[in-house]
């Protein structure tokens, strides 16, 4: 799986859960880990909320208690896949106080290493959320347009930093390096035998090198 779907069902941060509050929470991650689970094996065009119940083993009318489509579904995995990625951020969290090129280089190569080696450690989930079924979503195509902002918004703070290449507009940029990472590793995990994994690390960081001074 590309990530566990959470089930945390002890407490609501504050206080113990009664029994009818756990039921609840433990109902919702049994239809996110069936729902996951179904789109992962079958695709998510392919996968009926019927099956997604039937997985979950609930009855179908508690799906629309949770949630008010597939769809809805889809949006609330990818939201708890989101929490958990930001376990990768100590990974990768290197002081940004210098600016010199090779401190550039060191994290922007943190940053392609760790990426890369979450992806191949969850291929299967990181395939199915760059299918085309997937992309062609609204979930999808917010989940695009919210990674472009993230990459523009470094770009902006980075132009702020005096680091930012002036030639470059940090729009396009982020639009071509969220391409490049929805992409490249599709491409190299279908092509190992042609590629190695230093040439697309050392390539993907000289792509992200060209947007510094």
């Amino acid at each position: 799986m590309f990530l566990s779907v959470d089930k945390r069902v002890e407490s609501d941060g504050e206080a113990p859960l009664n029994l009818r509050q756990r039921s609840k929470l433990e109902t919702r991650a049994r239809l996110l880990s069936a729902g996951y689970e179904l789109f992962l094996e079958n695709g998510y065009l392919a996968t009926t909320i019927a099956q997604i119940t039937q997985g979950a083993q609930i009855s179908p009318g508690a799906f629309y208690k949770h949630f008010s489509d597939k769809e809805d579904l889809l949006k609330c995995i990818w939201k708890e896949i989101q929490d958990e990625l930001q376990s990768l951020v100590p990974l990768i969290a290197i002081p940004r106080t210098d600016n010199t090129p090779s401190a550039i280089e060191t994290r922007v190569r943190a940053v392609v290493e760790t990426g890369l080696n979450f992806i191949e450690a969850h291929e299967a989930g990181f395939r199915f959320w760059c299918s085309g079924e997937v992309a062609a979503s609204r979930v999808g195509r917010n989940n695009l347009e919210l990674l472009v902002a993230w990459f523009e918004e470094r770009a902006r703070a980075q132009i702020e930093q005096g680091i930012f290449a002036t030639q470059m507009h940090p729009s396009v940029c982020a639009r071509v390096i969220a391409g490049m990472w929805s992409t490249i590793p599709i491409w190299w995990l279908d092509n190992r035998e042609r590629v190695t994994r230093e040439e697309v690390v050392e390539n993907m960081v000289r792509f992200h090198l060209t947007v510094f001074k």
